[in-house]
């Protein structure tokens, strides 16, 4: 096999859906740490891959590895993908809580279509709202009533409707004790114990 380059995006078989993925991948051998070689590995390595979106990472055998078609490599087909977060919404801190959250953003939207509209640009990324097609329904404020997530507090004038709604909503899950609710409000202890402000 010929040199390659590190960060070359490559079409990997995923670990446990067997599916092909196109992430940006760095070769490693099984003695040297990740993303510090830059040639195909021998027999002994195997191929580092990282999933960002999901934050998932594994090493797969070279066998799972195959050449990206010419006419979709990054020079000729930019990246498909874009990064958006969610507007008004803070996900929790603790893990569980936060992949409680994905879960359901996943089971709510996946294979069903949204309309996504650009709110602000916030460092790093848009934030966005989405609404389903069909039902025009908030999948953030749905989350919200949920008592998945928080309100993002804002102060700006253009979003004080929409924000009005998110908090009635929060404080609607947290009589209902939903989720994150469920032993009351867990932000003022915080707050109070660790120095934290709202």
């Amino acid at each position: 096999m010929r040199q390659e380059e590190k960060q070359q995006v490559l079409l990997l078989g995923k670990g446990h859906w067997r599916g092909w993925n196109r992430p940006n991948s760095t070769w490693e051998h099984r003695n040297q740490p990740s993303g510090k070689v830059s040639t195909v590995p021998g027999a002994n390595g195997g191929i580092r891959s990282g999933d960002p979106t999901w934050n998932v990472k594994e090493t797969l055998p070279p066998s799972r590895l195959a050449p990206l078609p010419p006419a979709f490599s990054p020079r000729v087909l930019p990246p498909q993908a874009t990064e958006y977060t969610f507007a008004f919404i803070q996900v929790p801190q603790d893990e569980e809580a936060r992949a409680d959250a994905v879960d359901s953003v996943v089971r709510d939207i996946q294979n069903t279509q949204c309309l996504l509209n650009v709110e602000h640009l916030g460092p790093g990324c848009p934030h966005v709202t989405l609404q389903f097609a069909d039902s025009k329904s908030d999948v953030g404020l749905g989350l919200v009533k949920e008592g998945l997530v928080m309100v993002e507090p804002r102060k700006e004038r253009q979003f004080q409707k929409v924000i009005t709604e998110y908090l009635n909503a929060q404080e609607a899950a947290k009589s209902a004790r939903l989720n994150l609710w469920r032993y009351g409000d867990f932000r003022a202890d915080d707050a109070d114990e660790f120095g934290y402000s709202r």
